[in-house]
């Protein structure tokens, strides 16, 4: 699985988070954890490696938002006991 960030700018309430996470989860039906913020004007969400996410990038600047930079990076799941490894 990978980590997609996508740095946006637009971004300036929780309205334009709640439609940025619309956008990908209507888009990118095989989309978790999707997350925006506006504050960090960030988007987050994981798929799997073989899941293409470049549609999205068009979806999101048709509706006004201007994509800064994108990158995706290994997603590690966090388990309930992962604190316990050293």
């Amino acid at each position: 699985m990978k980590l997609i960030k996508i740095t946006l700018d637009g971004m300036k309430c929780s309205m334009c988070e709640a439609h940025i996470c619309n956008i990908v989860r209507k888009n990118l039906n095989e989309a978790k954890k999707v997350k925006a913020d506006h504050k960090k004007n960030l988007l987050t969400f994981v798929i799997e490696d073989n899941i293409s996410y470049e549609n999205v990038l068009s979806y999101i600047s048709n509706e006004g938002y201007k994509i800064i930079s994108s990158s995706e990076e290994e997603y590690k799941k966090k388990s309930l006991f992962s604190f316990f490894k050293n």
